[in-house]
C-alpha cells in the first residue's frame, strides 16, 4: 500500500522537484500543488477525507497548514539556496523600483555566481 502525500510547494521549481523525486519512490503516491501561506489552507482542509496520509510543505506555509489539519505535516527545511532566491528577488524588485516588503538584512550580490547557477541542494549524486 502506497503512502499518499499531498505536497504544497510555495514556488513552481519546488513543485517540479517534488514530482520528480516522487517518481523514483515506489512506496509514495504524491500530489503537488503550488500555493503559499494562506493560499494553501483551502487545498489541505479536506486532505484527510481525500485519503492523504501526510502533508509536506515548508517554512511559514507548513506552520500555517499545521494549524488547520490533523494530519502530520513534514517541513522541508529552508536552505542557503532559498535565501539566495529571496536576495535575488529583492535585488530585482529594487532594480525595477517595486515595493520593498521583502526586508531581509542580507548582503547584496556583487557579481559572482548567480542563484540559478548554484547546484540544487535537493538532488544528490
Amino acid at each position: 500500500m502506497k503512502i499518499r502525500v499531498l505536497a504544497i510547494a510555495p514556488y513552481p521549481g519546488l513543485k517540479d522537484l517534488l514530482l520528480e523525486m516522487a517518481q523514483n519512490e515506489d512506496a509514495i503516491e504524491m500530489d503537488v500543488e503550488a500555493a503559499d501561506l494562506h493560499e494553501a489552507v483551502p487545498l489541505v482542509r479536506h486532505a484527510e477525507q481525500q485519503g492523504y496520509d501526510i502533508i509536506v510543505s515548508r517554512g511559514g506555509t507548513a506552520t500555517v497548514i499545521r494549524k488547520h489539519v490533523n494530519l502530520p505535516v513534514v517541513d522541508i527545511p529552508v536552505s542557503g539556496y532559498d535565501i539566495l532566491k529571496v536576495a535575488d528577488a529583492r535585488e530585482e524588485r529594487e532594480f525595477q523600483g517595486g515595493d520593498h516588503r521583502l526586508s531581509f538584512d542580507l548582503p547584496r550580490r556583487s557579481g559572482g555566481v548567480e542563484p540559478a547557477g548554484l547546484p540544487n541542494p535537493f538532488l544528490s549524486d
